[in-house]
């Protein structure tokens, strides 16, 4: 898979729910270069066409295929409740060196 003459190049879009088919909607405007999607809902095939080809796995990307950028358009994953057999959390934040003071003005 190479780039055509699309103002956006290839992407690799991770993630085509609603906030990565909205990015996916202004990229077309656009003119994307063919891009590749990953995302293992069948929905998400909805979106494939002449310039996205969408996989359920990042098996199935094609081997030829180079993306200029990675997008993850996926929710950040959500903490479990901890349970006995959990680390436990530390209950000090790290200690960060200060930020220098700016210097006084002459």
């Amino acid at each position: 898979m190479t780039a055509t003459s699309g103002a956006i190049p290839p992407i690799l879009l991770v993630g085509c729910g609603r906030m990565g088919s909205a990015m996916l909607s202004g990229w077309r405007e656009q003119g994307l270069a063919p891009s590749v999607a990953v995302d293992p809902a069948e929905s998400a095939k909805a979106f494939a066409g002449p310039d996205l080809t969408v996989v359920g796995d990042p098996a199935d990307i094609p081997e030829n295929f180079a993306p200029a950028a990675i997008v993850l358009a996926v929710k950040p994953p959500r903490r479990c409740r901890p349970t006995s057999a959990s680390p436990p959390i530390p209950s000090s934040s790290p200690s960060w060196p200060a930020a220098p003071s700016p210097a006084s003005p002459p």
